[in-house]
């Protein structure tokens, strides 16, 4: 995934990920955090997009060791 994430969008990301951190910093890990959908929808994209260059990764690494 190459695609570059609108600045709006990373900007409500990093604030939800901002009132996170200060939540368990502040010892309340079980506080809710307000994250927009389409921050939610980036970070599931990112993730998805993790997951499959670790795959391929992996597939890679098989491939030389079986040589």
């Amino acid at each position: 995934m190459n695609r570059q994430p609108a600045r709006a969008l990373r900007t409500d990301l990093e604030s939800a990920l901002r009132e996170a951190s200060r939540a368990v910093r502040a010892g309340h890990p079980e506080d809710p955090v307000t994250i927009s959908a389409s921050a939610l929808w980036l970070l599931n994209e990112t993730l998805h997009a993790q997951s499959e260059r670790i795959e391929q990764l992996k597939n890679m690494q098989l491939k030389k060791a079986n040589r």
